[in-house]
């Protein structure tokens, strides 16, 4: 049996000591603290001020670039056929996210290493709360460091999350002792911190004073998004089969999903694009259910890995771009679906602070674009702190309406109500008469459980492009292979005008407009053309359609025979 060596953590002192370095360079205010250089282990548990900044030091570890911050948020979510990486394959992030990664790939190991010193300074504080005198008081202290052990185990919970669906059987660890450890099966891990999870309920308060910090019904959010990975198919050694227990798991998280819906503390935003344009200017949106907080100038790369490409000398600030879109996902929207030139950009700034049209192989990421940053980041700083969202209600509703039709064996009419609320937004503004097609005959015409079961993982894949759930959904449906051959082959499909993608035009024409700053485009897809398009102007074209690349196609996926669904665990 094989062995592995984990990285022993720091103690609790340190990890305030982490919390005030974060706090002393610009965190928010939930997570500011001041504490004193060196405390016992039960200083700390026996006063809740301290016993919060402990805490506020785990919350902080999160944000590290190694986790959140940029790394295990993306190098690891990717290649799907909603998003990939961008660049020439190398030994590092691209090797991960096109399949070919190595146990000695160094961003794997800095990944797997920062998850397991966050687990160990969350089963730190966890006993630390667990030996601490306030638990036999009859005060509100109790309650509170009790609410403070709910968030430690949901966070717990939430990174060996990631380390299974990532890695598949993983080190289990939950004290702070252990320094080897051999692997333990994924059902095992995932069983324990769902009974975590509903511990956690019931010691964490209704709300929180942000969507940075663990509430009840953030901890439901991530449970039953945890329990629908239970139920899936990466738990069978095949891929291709679900554990006979599938129902159980897929029963927990319609109950916990319909316990947020009823609480009626979240909504969806009317306008699917302000969601984004208050996470990018530092506002709460009542759609976001929890966020991972960022320091700005110190962690959060939203905008700047993850965003439309500016060039230097862009008054915006600079930005690397370096995760792009398949052009087969960007034409597979409906053209009047808002939401696809929200989630996706066809253009990239120059230095001069214009916009220009770019090829099909660089379409980019539009949700966290630079230039929607309040206040403006110039100059080449790309630690912008805006917070990183994990789960929205759009998704809540979208797993009810899964839980519902997996449980059914149905279309049923709280599936549909369900799916209904998110894809209505995404058509808002159309004209009547497309109403009609894309929403009450299109919902009409699902009649089965084959065709909600479709209907649904299209919504995912148009709902949540670039918030890196896709590759995940696909593991746990069991069609990561075929849907990473089906975009290569859609995209070959593109390059050589086959249907359905043979009205794709040639060219996209184009010039700047009079704000001498964005452009205009005729038209994407031959089908929607922009009405107020000056075609008396002097134009621009770009190719379109036949620009594509084979290089491209090749590099969503570079594995020579079946897709390996789990990475493989770091080596020295």
């Amino acid at each position: 049996m094989r062995i592995i060596r984990i990285c022993k953590s720091r103690c609790v002192a340190s990890v305030i000591a982490a919390s005030l370095l974060f706090c002393s360079t610009g965190c928010k205010e939930e997570f500011e603290s001041t504490s004193p250089s060196t405390l016992s282990q039960t200083e700390v548990f026996d006063a809740t001020p301290l016993a919060l900044q402990a805490l506020n030091g785990v919350y902080v570890r999160l944000s590290s670039g190694n986790l959140y911050g940029k790394k295990l948020s993306y190098y690891l979510s990717l290649n799907s056929d909603t998003e990939c990486i961008s660049g020439d394959t190398d030994n590092g992030r691209r090797a991960i996210a096109r399949y070919v990664a190595t146990p000695y790939n160094t961003e794997l190991k800095s990944v797997w290493e920062s998850l397991y010193i966050a687990i160990r300074e969350a089963n730190n504080f966890i006993e630390g709360v667990n030996g601490s005198k306030l638990l036999s008081s009859s005060n509100d202290d109790r309650t509170t460091i009790l609410g403070y052990k709910g968030e430690a185990l949901t966070i717990r919970a939430l990174l060996y999350y990631e380390l299974v669906r990532s890695w598949g059987d993983v080190p289990f660890i939950i004290d702070s002792n252990s320094d080897y450890t051999s692997k333990t099966n994924r059902k095992e891990i995932l069983d324990h911190i769902l009974r975590d999870i509903t511990e956690a309920i019931e010691l964490l308060p209704a709300s929180s004073s942000s969507p940075s910090r663990i509430s009840k019904d953030v901890a439901r959010s991530l449970g039953a998004r945890i329990a629908l990975y239970r139920a899936g198919f990466h738990m069978t050694d095949d891929h291709k089969s679900a554990p006979s227990d599938r129902n159980d798991y897929i029963e927990m998280a319609k109950d916990w999903c319909k316990e947020v819906i009823d609480g009626g503390r979240y909504a969806l935003e009317s306008d699917y694009e302000q969601i984004f344009r208050k996470i990018m200017s530092y506002k709460n949106s009542d759609e976001i259910i929890f966020e991972i907080a960022m320091s700005k100038g110190n962690s959060g790369e939203l905008g700047y890995f993850v965003g439309k490409k500016h060039a230097d000398g862009s008054p915006y600030g600079s930005s690397e771009c370096g995760v792009l879109v398949p052009a087969s996902h960007f034409h597979k929207y409906n053209h009047f679906d808002v939401r696809r030139d929200v989630s996706l950009s066809v253009t990239q700034y120059e230095g001069s602070g214009k916009e220009k049209v770019v090829s099909p192989n660089n379409i980019s990421i539009g949700k966290f674009r630079r230039e929607w940053l309040v206040p403006v980041i110039t100059g080449k700083q790309k630690y912008s702190g805006v917070d990183l969202p994990v789960i929205r209600y759009a998704d809540v509703l979208l797993m009810y309406a899964e839980c519902e039709t997996e449980l059914s064996q149905t279309a049923t009419s709280e599936a549909k109500e369900a799916l209904k609320k998110v894809r209505s937004r995404a058509f808002s503004g159309a004209p009547d008469s497309v109403l009609t097609v894309v929403m009450d005959k299109y919902l009409a015409g699902i009649r089965d459980y084959e065709g909600m079961t479709k209907a649904i993982r299209n919504e995912r894949a148009f709902e949540f492009t670039a918030e890196m759930i896709r590759k995940f959904d696909l593991k746990r449906w069991g069609v990561l292979q075929q849907t990473l051959d089906s975009c290569k082959s859609d995209l070959h499909k593109i390059l050589v005008s086959e249907a359905p993608f043979n009205d794709i035009p040639d060219k996209l024409v184009w010039y700047v407009d009079d704000d001498n700053e964005h452009v205009k485009i005729a038209t994407t897809d031959n089908y929607r053309f922009d009405p107020t398009f000056d075609f008396t102007r002097t134009v621009k074209t770009t190719k379109w359609k036949t620009a594509i690349t084979e290089d491209f196609i090749n590099r969503m996926c570079e594995a020579m025979d079946e897709t390996p669904y789990d990475l493989p665990i770091p080596e020295e």
